[in-house]
């Protein structure tokens, strides 16, 4: 049922009014999931229009003179990759960048820390498999630059469901798997990006470690989390070529 709703979204999103930057320069775009998320950004943008598509909201402008679009999709895999979906069919995208909070699960990183995916780990529930989806090098690379005072690793991502039901269960076995940030967006749109060959990474700050304590700890660090994400995707944005 979800797979249908889904494509029939894609289907409606075909037939909408194409953005500004379709015909002009490439776009860079960016993706955070929720208010805290997306605020440092915004207030960063020089933004010349704005709209909505279902749960996501759009602007389109300039941060330091860039082309950029930035979209707020929402919580959670369909949301994301909906919005995803939508920002490769109407606009000239350079790259797609998703800035946000993530839960770490590995004891040496600390809230506020920055975590770049090397990849992203999915659990494929219709065929009980897990698939791998890998972020683009050149961006990871220039992540991991634009850090400045702060912390920052680069490992493998989980993107969990909904629930979180999975993250706790998996837990061990994501140890192994050396994921180092479980987050709830990603595998959707490194997917998509990998389809349509747009280079794509993820940021994240931690907000929270996997744990009975990740819920207190996310309503006390969320908002650092996020303007330090924020922090490494706007330094990313003012040295891009």
């Amino acid at each position: 049922m979800i797979e249908k709703l889904i494509a029939l979204s894609v289907c409606l999103i075909a037939l909408l009014p194409a953005g500004n930057f379709s015909e002009a320069d490439g776009a860079i775009a960016i993706v955070a999931a929720i208010d805290d998320e997306v605020a440092l950004l915004l207030a960063q943008m020089d933004v010349k229009e704005s709209d909505t598509f279902r749960t996501s909201k759009i602007w389109e402008g300039e941060i330091y003179g860039k082309n950029v679009v930035l979209a707020k999709c929402g919580v959670g895999q369909e949301k994301a990759q909906i919005c995803t979906r939508f920002l490769i069919d109407h606009y000239d995208l350079e790259a797609i960048i998703f800035s946000g909070i993530g839960g770490a699960t590995h004891s040496g990183i600390d809230m506020g820390d920055i975590v770049v995916a090397s990849d992203v780990l999915y659990l494929n529930f219709d065929s009980l498999s897990f698939e791998i989806y890998r972020t683009d090098e050149a961006l990871a690379s220039l992540a991991m630059n634009c850090a400045g005072g702060l912390d920052i690793h680069r490992g493998r991502f989980y993107t969990t469901t909904p629930i979180m039901v999975d993250e706790f269960l998996l837990y061990l076995y994501l140890k192994i798997k050396n994921v180092k940030c479980v987050e709830m967006e990603n595998a959707p749109m490194a997917k998509l990006a990998m389809e349509s060959d747009i280079p794509f990474v993820s940021i994240r700050g931690i907000s929270d470690q996997v744990g009975p304590l990740m819920f207190f700890q996310v309503q006390k660090y969320a908002q650092l989390a996020a303007d330090n994400a924020a922090q490494v995707t706007l330094e990313m944005i003012n040295r891009w070529e």
